[in-house]
This record gives structure tokens, sequence and C-alpha cells, in this order.
């Protein structure tokens, strides 16, 4: 049998068999791509740190990307976090509202700043005077639209009491770190291993070394606790009350949803170094002036479903390091 390849015998072979050869090679191609995503670990929401600067604020300047990178590279987040992202609104012009909806739909939202300050896109002058006057701030307006996505930090079922209620499950006092109970931090551990089906542990060595980062981990959240207590104590930040309203439905919304970074520029006005707006000032006359500033800058916190519950307060993590690396003041004891 004459089984030589020729030039002829291949053109002859191909004019007949090429759809058979494109299919196999577009079967083989699918089959590796399935395996391939089957067997890869998919970074997870909480695995994910990320930041939004309000359109209100001004350009982020290439010193906010700097300092956030450090607070990264610092070990400001938990060992969850391997990740940080941040989306600037003000860079991104017409399309805010496009990213802000991005940053949403694909869980990468954790916190975002924005000033409680006057909305120049709702801003009234009086003819005679020429004052300017506004009827939102910028945080009231965002509100009216994404309070859904937001966590309330008062409350029964806000922020804090849930985080309280939280480490109370590991702890008998929130106050007193040597109350911890280790084993109900390695259940819950395994608990959650188990319902994430999280491939990081399965092995024995793997497992001890994730549980010995998770009692790192609750005590971050512990001691971030306290800490935020006594800041808010001592008023180098204060909760914002806030009342939004839907415009599709009426739905009526009230209680505190942001922390106030900087209520006194006296003690948090170092802020300023990191992120601003720029404030508008008006004389008698109605002279207008903007000057940047970051008096009553806030955070709001996301809460989304695709979050792990235990993991909401990396928030609070990087809110603290910002009162910590801007406070204009030494911490009182």
């Amino acid at each position: 049998m004459d089984a030589k390849i020729t030039k002829q015998r291949l053109n002859t072979m191909l004019s007949y068999d090429w759809l058979k050869i494109v299919g196999l090679a577009l079967a083989v191609i699918l089959l590796w791509t399935i395996i391939l995503s089957s067997t890869a670990t998919n970074i997870m929401a909480s695995q994910q740190f990320g930041v939004i600067s309000h359109y209100g604020n001004s350009l982020l300047p290439d010193s906010f990307r700097t300092a956030y990178a450090n607070a990264f590279d610092d070990k400001v987040f938990s060992y969850e976090v391997i990740e940080t992202t941040f989306t600037d609104l003000t860079d991104a012009g017409n399309y805010a509202a496009e990213y802000m909806e991005r940053d949403i739909a694909i869980a990468s939202a954790d916190l975002i700043f924005i000033p409680n300050a006057g909305n120049m896109n709702y801003s009234e002058e009086d003819e005679e005077s020429g004052q300017i006057t506004f009827t939102q701030t910028y945080l009231q307006s965002y509100m009216n639209t994404y309070i859904t996505y937001m966590a309330q930090l008062d409350g029964e079922d806000g922020y804090f009491h849930k985080m309280e209620n939280y480490l109370l499950r590991f702890y008998t006092d929130v106050n007193d770190p040597t109350t911890l109970n280790p084993e109900t931090v390695e259940t819950a551990f395994r608990a959650r291993n188990k319902q994430r089906k999280d491939k990081r542990y399965k092995k024995d060595s793997q497992f001890q070394k994730g549980l010995a980062n998770e009692l790192v981990r609750i005590e971050q959240y512990r001691a971030a606790y306290v800490e935020f207590q006594s800041y808010l104590a001592k008023g180098y930040v204060t909760l914002v009350d806030v009342r939004a309203e839907s415009a599709l439905t009426g739905q009526v919304w009230e209680g505190k949803y942001a922390v106030n970074l900087c209520p006194d520029v006296t003690t948090m006005g170092g802020l300023q170094n990191l992120i601003q707006y720029p404030k508008l000032s008006q004389d008698e006359q109605g002279n207008v002036t903007f000057a940047a500033s970051a008096e009553n800058m806030c955070v709001a916190f996301f809460d989304l479903p695709e979050t792990h519950p235990d993991f909401l307060y990396e928030g609070l993590l990087y809110v603290n390091h910002l009162v910590r690396t801007y406070l204009t003041e030494p911490i009182a004891g």
C-alpha cells in the first residue's frame, strides 16, 4: 500500500476534511478552557478591596495612588485582601454613572469618598444678591440614588451593631483581647471554608497557616472596633445623618450612612494631603472662590451581597488607618 504523503494527497484531504479539522481544533480549545476554568481559583469579592472617589472631589493626585498602595503593602488590611482597586469618578467625566454601576455589578466597591458639601448640580443663585444656595449636597444626591447598596451604620441592624455581635461570637468582652476563644474561631473558619468550597485550605499545612491568619484577622477587627469608638468619643470623626428618597418609588431611608472624616480641620485637616474637593466660598457681593479642602469629607461603606459577611469590616481597618495617618494632633491615650 502506498501511504506516502504527497502535496497532492494533502491538498485532497484538506479539501474534503477541513471542516472536521477545524471542528476538532475548536473542541480541543474548548476542552482546555473548561479544564482551566474548573481548576483555577477565581478571586472572591472579599479578596479585593475597592475604593471609589466621588465626582464631587478633585482629581485624585498620584500621591493618593502611592498612599493607597502603601496601605496595602503595610498590611493595613487583613490576610483576606490580596488585591486593591480604585476608581476616580472625577476622571471618568460623563461616564461617572457607568463606572459606578460597573463597580457595583462586579462587586469591586467597598468604600466611597464623598464630600458632604453643596452639589453644584443642585445649586440656585439669587437674582438680586447673587448668593448661591444648594438644595442637595454631594452626599445627599449620591444616597438618593445608591443608598440601597450602602451600609447603615446605626441601629440594631446597623454596621457597628453587627460588627459587635460578630466579635462577640469569639470574645466574651470586645474590649478585652484576652477573652478570645480560639476554638470558636477554628469552628467558624472550618464552616466558612466548607460553605465557600475554599480551595486554599485543602492540605492540613494550608489550613493551619490559614487558621493562624484568621486569628490575627479577628483580633484586627476587634482592635479596629475599639479604636474607632475612641475616635468617635474624641470627636475626631462623626457619624452623618442621611435622609434619602427614591425618585422612582418615593421610599424614604433615614439613619446614619456615612462617617465624616474631617468634621474639624484643626484635628483632621491633614486629610487634605490625601483627598480634597473644591470648596465654594462667597463674599457679601456674591463673588465666588474655590479653595481645596477636606472639611466634611465623608466615607460610606458598601454592603454588597457578593461580599461574605465575615469580611465586611475591612473598610473600618482602612478608615482607622486614615485617622492615624492624617490626624494633625497626637492621638491621646
